[in-house]
């Protein structure tokens, strides 16, 4: 079975929050097919599943996200996770 790509994510960067043993991207929408980004949003996906790195692709439960890169993870607490959440962006928070 063949997945269509649900959305387009560019500036990605990889999150790892450890005490939840989760990783999850962080980026801004270049397009979302089931229209819940508008291009330009920024997004945090839900838990991520498995990661395509020779396709760039990034599989979660529900969705499958096209990414411009696969940058090295970062890594932050569940508190700080869900400052992004909130719309803080991670490089924020790490500085």
């Amino acid at each position: 079975m063949k997945t269509s790509i649900t959305g387009i994510i560019k500036h990605v960067e990889l999150i790892e929050v450890n005490e939840l043993n989760l990783q999850f991207i962080y980026g801004t929408v270049e397009s979302d097919r089931l229209g819940r980004w508008q291009p330009g949003n920024w997004m945090v996906s839900s838990p991520i599943e498995r990661i395509d790195a020779e396709n760039l692709l990034v599989h979660t439960l529900n969705s499958l996200y096209k990414v411009d890169v696969l940058p090295s993870s970062i890594s932050l607490t569940a508190e700080q996770f869900l400052l992004v959440r909130q719309g803080i962006s991670p490089s924020f928070i790490l500085r």
